[in-house]
């Protein structure tokens, strides 16, 4: 009996390590290879696809490896690594991935996942995100939308780079309010909630050991002075911190300010010429969120130029209300969001369709920048310079019987670029800001607009290809069904 016990036992030994030799050579098993542009890691025993390389154009992307493994059907985690230049796996293979739960990345230091089981992006870094990712991983992120609802910034995260540049290509905000989270989740060492604002729609939360912010019923404050620093975009009543001020104030030169928290408008008064708000930066920015409505008094006639004309006004809000003695100037450009707003006994200034025109509506001089949608003013003949500068609007159709186009009148559009149809009618077109590899405004005329043949002649054929396809172009004539 005991002879057989040990025979047994060494039988089993036998199988045993051969089970586990077997075994172990194939639940470590590594597969990997060579894409266009890229190379690929599948390990099928935490189930987990990796990609390094540079992005895809055109249809070196659709490789058909590692696709075509039967392993990758199990794969439960997609990981891209890389600093600079990205591989992002097309989003219809990822959608092929039934069992996928987790879809992460790295840029420039910084990390983020998406974890599908617990509908969360989380953002980390030690110290500051660079916003240059955010263009990057807008398409890989925006897959994923309707799964995802919290927004987490990590505990290593200080800020977000300072969003820079006329066109603003690396402004975070538009892609994280495309993700439409509900609630944004801040972690123990944010020092500047620049580029957090206006992305949480329910509810902000921050962790208590954070020095600098806290949360209350879902808005963030400042813990120094008990001051909004960003608030949810969608919730429907809001119960404000009991030590909160209703509002700060202060001068700009001779000229006076006033921030207020509850209706959420900025107003300016004084006599004359005003400095550039710009000089308000410092003292306003850090309330951006808290700006819906900035208000020039009816005194105020004008905005000074300290800087270039084109420089970025960094004060924004939905809605700009001009007084009764202002006259346009550039300063005024791209101040408002949504839309303009002008007193009616202003002898300078017009409206129409929160578009802000010449009194006699012949000159279009500023378009909203979040606009998306536009309806002309009969009456108008002239395009203005930098009216539509940093506008989202797609997809411009100048009307027929517009005969001036000034300098940079559709500069950074779109949100890395546009279309704009210009008519026969056109007998003045000024320059316009050159294309850079990040904004292409693409303009579309007929053989007979000689004025817009040398204004804005064709360089990138291939692009304009691309952008007639994208927006069903088949002829200038299409967009003015009333003429012959």
């Amino acid at each position: 009996m005991k002879k057989i016990s040990i025979f047994s036992f060494g039988l089993l030994l036998v199988v045993a390590i051969f089970c586990l030799g077997s075994c172990s050579g194939t639940s470590g098993k590594e597969l990997s290879g060579e894409g266009s542009e890229y190379n690929w890691v599948l390990d099928t025993k935490s189930h987990t696809l990796t990609f390094e390389g540079n992005r895809q154009e055109g249809p070196g992307g659709y490789s058909s490896v590692p696709w075509d493994l039967p392993e990758v059907q199990e794969v439960e985690h997609v990981f891209v690594d890389g600093k600079v230049a990205l591989y992002f796996p097309p989003i219809q293979r990822l959608g092929m991935l039934e069992n996928l739960k987790t879809y992460s990345g790295s840029y420039n230091g910084a990390t983020w996942v998406i974890d599908l089981e617990e509908g969360t992006l989380s953002i980390d870094a030690d110290g500051v995100v660079s916003n240059e990712m955010f263009p990057l991983v807008e398409e890989a992120w925006s897959f994923f939308a309707d799964r995802v609802g919290r927004l987490v910034i990590g505990d290593g995260v200080t800020s977000i780079q300072q969003v820079v540049g006329i066109g603003k290509p690396a402004d975070p905000r538009p892609v994280l309010r495309e993700m439409g989270f509900q609630t944004v989740e801040i972690g123990k060492k944010l020092k500047s909630i620049e580029g957090l604002d206006t992305v949480a729609q329910e509810a902000y939360e921050v962790d208590s050991k954070n020095p600098n912010f806290f949360a209350y019923d879902g808005v963030v404050y400042y813990k120094e002075d008990n001051i909004i620093a960003a608030r949810p975009t969608e919730k429907a009543t809001l119960t404000f911190h009991p030590d909160m001020p209703e509002q700060i104030a202060g001068m700009l030169g001779d000229f006076s300010w006033r921030l207020n928290f509850i209706d959420q408008t900025l107003t300016f008064e004084g006599d004359g010429a005003m400095p550039d708000p710009c000089n308000l930066v410092e003292q306003c920015i850090p309330y951006r969120d808290s700006i819906r409505r900035i208000v020039f008094g009816d005194r105020i006639t004008t905005i000074t130029r300290e800087q270039d004309e084109r420089t970025i006004l960094n004060l924004e809000a939905d809605i700009c209300v001009l007084g009764k003695s202002m006259h346009h100037n550039m300063q005024l450009t791209r101040m408002a969001e949504q839309a303009y707003e002008v007193d009616p006994e202003n002898p300078y200034l017009s409206v129409y369709d929160g578009v802000l025109y010449s009194k006699d509506y012949r000159k279009l001089v500023a378009f909203p920048a979040g606009k998306l949608e536009v309806e002309y003013h009969p009456n108008m003949t002239v395009i203005g310079q930098d009216s539509f500068i940093n506008a989202r609007i797609p997809l411009v159709v100048v009307p027929w019987g517009v005969t001036i186009v000034e300098d940079n009148a559709f500069s950074h559009m779109g949100s890395y670029g546009a279309a704009v149809v210009l008519p026969d009618t056109l007998e003045l077109a000024g320059t316009h800001k050159g294309n850079t590899k990040d904004w292409a405004t693409v303009y579309l005329y007929s053989d007979e607009n000689q004025v817009a043949k040398e204004a804005y002649p064709v360089t990138n054929q291939a692009l304009v290809a691309r952008v007639k396809k994208e927006i069903g172009f088949t002829s200038v004539y299409d967009y003015y069904p009333d003429v012959n």
